[in-house]
């Protein structure tokens, strides 16, 4: 019925004022009206603990043995032992509730809100007339009105500095030894610095001394038994600044084993007398004044019945009131002390630690040797659901009734108002009941149960107080608001109730569904199925109109029907309908029983649990190869990686592939595949395992492989090029230092075509060779041999980051689309200026550091060569027409005795106008030109380094130094052979001399012009 959704059948201040975590807080009425019977049982004694329950009883066993069992000494002792919170002082509630005392009967109740010192000797001492005992009450309240709890404090600390300071090392237990004298706990307790951290608001000691002058409220959380790790000045942030004795104790507590025991153990033991000595009460006189109540009212024939709430609060009286309570009544076959009964609530670890050995022993002959215990554990679940569905109801129905408490009777409290309520068949039906027919919603019997073991601080048990103060209340008058818009289970609800650890997580077959078809309510669907459902199998599991109540949307046809051979139909005791499981997954799962693996993936998304660092990896192995297989070589193209070396730059670790809240997960990497703890995630790992293990898998499975395979490409791609340093910016220095490398061959040089810069940058540079390499510096040749000697290495990784190969062979295609643009990157400056770290593929290409004082260097030596040729043969005079003159004055010289001095003069003279005749000319011209181009071109703007760059780069063969060389030469032996061919007369060989000085008259002509 989709009215019920949003509906609230009790009121927030309803539930507040009548759920109440303090057995005393409820009127009589209401009480009586909220009270479960209890489990409870008999528990022997045995020595100072406690051995295995015998019987389970009830509240009527407990109240028949109070009242009526004899003891011998007429003092009757009864505990009942438990943790706090389960149900002993509501257990003394009740019996008191239940006495019927007669007119010879005293009773006297403690309730647990009566912390302070003057309200339990008020209640203690009443009706008594008698002037000791009405001058301690009188000083006992004077104590208490005129002290403030701060001071209070401060002379509890002092008297503990005392008591300990005089306390003697003689038959202590050896590590409690060292701490007691002046030199032990006594120079913290007195040292200022430490002492201030003892009596710190909020701190035990100040608890402490607030609530022995003043009551207990009944909302104000109970104060800790005693001493803790935590009450200890042990972690003082400015230590430094405590005495050097204090210091090196507070040293010594913190790092030796067990030490820090010992020194809660004698504060705790020294307490109590450190409480008498702070309100001023000597040793017995409370013993001595209780024990004259009991002779008064012994006088009187009558007998005490004394309730106390929680013995363990009356901290200050404890020792002495059980030395009066346990006080025989009968001495030498006379009454001479009221006899007495005690029932008492006694937390386990106050019973079984603190209590005094003679109290024991008296309990222990006083009620045969046995004590009730109200921690019972559940055997089986279905007890537990109906236990708790019955104390629960009570609560919700008492929630439910209108008016104001007050008023109320217990039988108006009792009356189930689901009785009246138009709702009452669909709300049962989904919701349940309780055992008494109290309706349970909001909850259901799965949800109590599950947020009863979220709350409880062990396993297996039922704290009452817990419940009411965690479960009942939070969900009633917070989270009303939530119900009634269609929120609930809220964020907040659903942090305040985390899974339990005995409690079945919600699977993640079901979980990855929700996951994938309600993606706006995942949390909110999975923990309603998982609180409410009690973990259903199948969301067929869940009614329909169960999940509207919550707004959530049923995606049931999502799952599909029937259920695995063999599978039966799940059991609930949630109170709503249950269905089958689904059929057959997609496929027959191949492992015959259960995989390890599979179940540490399912606790990991399901229960929080660690991912076991094994599985992990192997999941990790399964995605990084599936990575690489997939990946395309292509985009970008670059040689395909064999499995080892793609190893190293891509490894299966949790740097590469993170799964959230492994094993071995290494903190400070951002992953980049990131895997969350989701169902879908488990059902996908689980997936990859059976693939793993049978080479099937679904076909969702396979789809998300290759989906993440796909994603993972680009990262996959990064972490090759960080690895192998192969990143754009690494390409581009590398494709810069080729290029530099072909400048000094005279392969490369700036303006340049694209196509031919691309082509010196894949060449190998093995068969590179220089024409002009003898007119080049030793140093200019010497970086070229360095160069061709590491080039190759350098031009295989640019080849196999830039290229395209087929399988792992040899590049056979450069992917000119990505080379051009770093190509561009490349040319866009012509100097050797690495930024940041060099690739270790880089690191042999070295003496680039000297590229630009080279070209410079270069440049110069051209232009002094240029210089010197022209003077020798100006702009427009022909070289070969010199070279001819030269050569027919050599062939006629000699006859006329103007020939080269020596033969030696004469054919190397010969020899190089022969060079010469053969030499291109041009390269004059060109070279002049390329200079020119250099001199025009404005100082500092780069284009001028770029046109050095060529002007260095060009190879000029060996013909500028041939024509240099010639030149020099004729001018040498012509400049001297000029005035002799002037000066001579003779006809003899007229042809000859006619010859030669053509030849020197064109040379004169030459160096005037040059001039």
């Amino acid at each position: 019925m989709g009215d019920l959704a949003g509906y609230l059948c009790w009121t927030p201040d309803a539930a507040a004022s009548r759920i109440s975590t303090e057995a005393v807080i409820p009127s009589s009425s209401l009480f009586l009206a909220t009270h479960t019977p209890l489990r409870i049982s008999r528990a022997r004694l045995v020595q100072r603990g406690l051995g295995e329950s015998e019987e389970l009883v009830d509240e009527r066993v407990v109240l028949e043995e109070f009242t009526n069992r004899k003891p011998d000494s007429g003092a009757l002792m009864m505990p009942l032992v438990g943790e706090s919170g389960s149900g002993k002082s509501h257990l003394v509630r009740w019996v008191r509730e239940h006495l019927e005392p007669a007119s010879h009967q005293k009773v006297i109740y403690l309730e647990k809100t009566q912390t302070s010192l003057k309200a339990v000797i008020t209640a203690l001492l009443s009706d008594i007339d008698d002037t000791s005992v009405d001058d301690l009450k009188r000083e006992v309240s004077s104590f208490s009105t005129q002290l403030e709890p701060a001071a209070l404090a401060r002379k509890i600390v002092n008297s503990l500095n005392e008591a300990l300071a005089n306390t003697k090392p003689i038959g202590l237990p050896a590590l409690e030894r060292g701490l007691v004298g002046p030199k032990g706990l006594a120079l913290i307790l007195q040292d200022p610095l430490l002492q201030s951290y003892l009596l710190q608001p909020g701190g035990f000691v100040a608890q402490l001394a607030e609530q022995l002058l003043r009551d207990r409220g009944s909302e104000v959380p109970e104060r800790p038994r005693g001493f803790t790790a935590d009450d200890l000045p042990l972690k003082v942030k400015d230590v430094q600044q405590a005495a050097h004795e204090s210091k090196r104790l507070v040293g010594m507590i913190n790092t030796k084993s067990g030490l820090k025991d010992a020194a809660i153990r004698l504060l705790n033991d020294h307490l109590e007398a450190a409480l008498r000595a702070a309100a001023n009460l000597s040793a017995g006189r409370l013993t001595d004044a209780f024990l004259k109540v009991r002779k008064a009212y012994a006088a009187q024939g009558r007998e005490i019945l004394l309730l106390i709430e929680d013995f363990a609060l009356i901290q200050g009286v404890q020792g002495e009131l059980l030395d009066a309570l346990t006080e025989p009544a009968v001495r030498e076959g006379q009454v001479r002390l009221a006899p007495i009964r005690t029932l008492m609530a006694v937390t386990t670890g106050y019973f079984t630690d603190l209590l005094p050995e003679t109290a024991l022993t008296r309990i222990s002959a006083a009620s045969g040797g046995h004590v009730f215990r109200l921690d019972v554990t559940f055997s089986r679940r279905e007890d537990e659901a109906a236990q708790i569905a019955s104390f629960a109801g009570r609560y919700l129905n008492v929630a439910r009734v209108d008016g104001t408490t007050q008023d109320l009777g217990q039988a108006e409290l009792q009356k189930n108002q689901c009785d009246t309520c138009v709702y009452r068949p669909e709300c049962h039906d989904r919701f349940g009941a309780s055992p008494e027919g109290y309706g349970l919603y909001p909850f259901n019997r799965s949800a109590l149960v599950r947020m009863v073991h979220s709350t409880a601080d062990k396993p297996d048990s039922f704290v009452p107080r817990a419940a009411l103060g965690k479960v009942l209340r939070p969900i009633l008058i917070e989270h009303a608001k939530s119900i009634q818009e269609g929120t609930f289970p809220d964020d907040s609800a659903r942090s305040r109730f985390p899974r339990a650890a005995q409690d079945t997580a919600l699977g993640t077959e079901v979980s990855s569904v929700i996951e994938t078809e309600d993606e706006s309510d995942v949390d909110r669907h999975k923990f309603v199925l998982e609180f409410w459902g009690d973990a259903p199998s199948s969301l067929q599991q869940m009614d329909d109109s169960f999940l509207r109540t919550f707004g959530l949307r049923p995606i049931a046809s999502a799952m599909p029907k029937g259920g695995p051979p063999g599978s039966k139909e799940k059991s609930s005791s949630s109170g709503h309908r249950t269905g089958q499981s689904f059929t057959e997954p997609e496929f027959p799962l191949p492992p015959p029983k259960r995989n390890p693996k599979i179940d540490a993936i399912e606790l990991w998304a399901s229960r929080g649990d660690k991912l076991d660092q094994r599985v992990a990896n192997d999941l990790r192995k399964i995605l990084a190869e599936a990575i690489h297989r997939r990946f395309l070589w292509t985009d970008p193209p670059m040689r395909e990686w064999n499995k080892t070396l793609a190893g190293k730059a891509w490894p299966a670790s949790s740097r590469t592939i993170s799964i959230e809240d492994a094993y071995g997960e290494q903190k400070g990497y951002s992953a980049p595949i990131r895997f969350e703890r989701k169902a879908v995630t488990s059902q996908f790992f689980q997936g990859l395992v059976r693939l793993q293990y049978s080479g099937r898998a679904r076909a969702v499975d396979l789809r998300k492989l290759a989906s993440t395979a796909e994603a993972g490409g680009p990262h996959f791609a990064a972490a090759l090029e960080r690895h192998r340093k192969i990143s754009n910016d690494h390409l581009v220095l590398g494709m810069r230092a080729a290029l530099l490398g072909g400048v000094l061959a005279g392969r490369a040089w700036p303006s340049m075509r694209e196509a031919d810069l691309l082509a010196v940058v894949f060449d190998e540079g093995c068969d590179w060779t220089r024409t002009d390499r003898d007119s080049r510096t030793d140093a200019w040749n010497e970086m070229l041999e360095r160069h061709r000697q590491a080039r190759p290495d350098m031009i295989h990784v640019l080849r196999g980051a830039l290229g395209v190969a087929q399988g792992t062979g040899e590049i056979r295609m450069i992917d000119a689309a990505r080379a051009l643009p770093l190509l561009k990157q490349a040319v866009s400056e012509w100097r050797w200026r690495p930024a940041g770290t060099t690739p270790d593929w880089l690191r042999g290409i070295i003496g680039f550091a000297e590229f630009d004082a080279q070209v410079t260097d270069r440049v110069e030596t051209l232009r002094s060569k240029l210089d010197r040729i022209r003077i020798l043969l100006p702009e427009r005079t022909s070289g070969p027409e010199t070279v001819e003159a030269v050569r027919l004055a050599l062939d006629e010289a000699p006859r006329v005795g103007l020939g080269p001095v020596s033969r030696e003069e004469d054919i190397r003279l010969r020899e190089l106008t022969r060079e010469a005749g053969k030499a291109d000319w041009g390269v004059i011209r060109l070279l002049a030109s390329d200079l020119h181009r250099l001199d025009a071109t404005p100082e500092g703007d780069d284009k001028r380094y770029n046109v050095a760059v060529k002007v260095a780069a060009v190879d000029r063969s060996r013909a500028l130094q041939v024509i240099l060389d010639f030149l020099t030469a004729a001018d040498a032996w012509l400049s001297v052979k000029l005035p002799e061919a002037r000066n001579r007369t003779s006809t003899a060989g007229d042809a000859a001399v006619r010859a030669v000085q053509q030849a020197l008259t064109t040379w004169s002509t030459i160096g005037m012009g040059s001039a």
